[in-house]
Parts: structure tokens; sequence; C-alpha cells
């Protein structure tokens, strides 16, 4: 397996968002997607900062072994309690740390009050939404707010940002974004390269990132769009995030 794939893969188990690693290792989310797209290889420190993170060694971010088994040292079939005890003081923190709260949760110690905090409605804020979804070759006008539905998100900053939201048709974007994500647009008639945005071409919606003459796709298998003088281009805005519906 490649280092990108690994990359994700380590990623998607412990439930980050590329924003997270990126904020780690103290890099852009740009500059962190190159990794994953396999256009881009950490430097040697970031390495290390992935592999001590993760809890794995630089050689299988490499892909140059499998991945390690934490448990794999101990055969605690016949052993006595202190020899258990002693076997999991040993064990890396954030594995103690896990199985700890493993332990909690089947007790039920802390059910009652995850319960309640579940159910607390969170608060929400109402967006204009276009049922039309980009990257589908839909034809649409993405400026007429009046005629859009009204969309109640969670309320963040981004949303407060966010002119209107759009749905994204399609996996071009992976792992950036996915098909059926709700994104949220801050209209400007132009963004910067490397930046994300709604675009129309040539009668069809797209999300892409600006690459100056092209729209650029972040999963390998799609083509980039080649962008010419005689094509018919506007960007609709900036992609910001992504909603999250109550």
């Amino acid at each position: 397996m490649t280092t990108a794939k690994i990359l994700k893969q380590l990623r998607k188990e412990k439930g980050l968002r590329q924003a997270d690693v990126a904020e780690l290792l103290g890099i852009s989310q740009q500059a962190y997607q190159k990794y994953e797209l396999g256009n881009a290889e950490p430097n040697g420190a970031n390495y290390v900062k992935l592999a001590d993170f993760y809890g794995v060694t630089t050689d299988y971010l490499l892909g140059r072994e499998p991945a390690p088994d934490p448990f794999g040292e101990y055969d605690l079939t016949d052993a006595t309690e202190d020899e258990v005890i002693e076997a999991f003081l040993a064990l890396p923190p954030k594995i103690r740390a896990c199985i700890l709260d493993i332990m909690t949760q089947l007790g039920g110690v802390v059910e009652s009050s995850r319960t309640a905090q579940a159910e607390e409605p969170k608060p929400t804020w109402t967006v204009c939404y276009s049922e039309d979804a980009v990257s589908a070759g839909i034809d649409y006008a993405l400026d007429e707010y009046e005629r859009m539905e009204k969309l109640k998100v969670v309320d963040t900053p981004e949303a407060r940002r966010a002119t209107f939201a759009v749905r994204v048709s399609g996996d071009s974007m992976e792992s950036s974004y996915s098909d059926g994500d709700i994104v949220l647009v801050q209209q400007v008639d132009q963004i910067e390269q490397g930046q994300i945005g709604v675009f129309f071409v040539n009668g069809s919606g797209y999300i892409k990132e600006y690459g100056g003459d092209r729209l650029i796709s972040h999963n390998s298998k799609y083509d980039d769009i080649q962008l010419h003088d005689s094509d018919t281009m506007r960007c609709f805005g900036r992609v910001i995030g992504i909603a999250e519906l109550p």
C-alpha cells in the first residue's frame, strides 16, 4: 500500500478530517491533501510526527512493513491478575486510554450523560440552498437566492459566513468532499489558485480546486478540466466548509 493510501486509512480510522491532521503538522489543509493524493510526500520531520501520532513506525508509513499489533507481544491466556496489570501498564498511553474508555462505556458509567448530551438540540442557522448538484453537468443559476429553498443547518461560523449551500454529486473531489455532502459557499467573483470553488463552465456546474488554467479534481481517477479562452466560465463562490444537518 502506498504512503498516500496509508495516511488516508489511518486518518479515517481515527475519525479525523484532513484539516485536523494538517493542524497537527502545522501546514495548510491544501498541502496535506497532496500527501493523501500522492502528489507530494511529507518531509522527514512530518513523517516522524505522523508516525508518533498514529503509533506506527515511519517504515510502516512508507509501506515497508505491516501495521503493528499493539497486543501481539502479550499472551495473557494463563496470566495472573498481577501479570495482566503489568502488561496493561506496559502498553502505549494511547492504547491504555482507549481500553479504559471502552471499559467505561461498557460499564455504563458515562452512558446517561452522553445520552443527555446527544439529545440536546444544537442551535441552527438558515442558509439558502440549491437542490441542483454541482459536478453533475446541470444548468442552474446560483445567484438567484430568492428562488432557493431555505435549509436549516447547525449554527457554525462557516454557516453564518456562507452565501448559499449546494449539494455535491459524484466522487471527483474525494477525499476533500464526498458525494452527497452539502457544502457551504461564500460568494466571490474569483478565487486564488489552490482554493476550492463552485464554477459554471460551458453550461455545467462543478466543485473543483482552481488551478489557474484548469479546474483540478482531487480524486486521481478523474482528469482535470482544462480551461480555454473560448470557454464560458463563471465562479459562483469559494467553498468554506461542509454543512452539518441538525
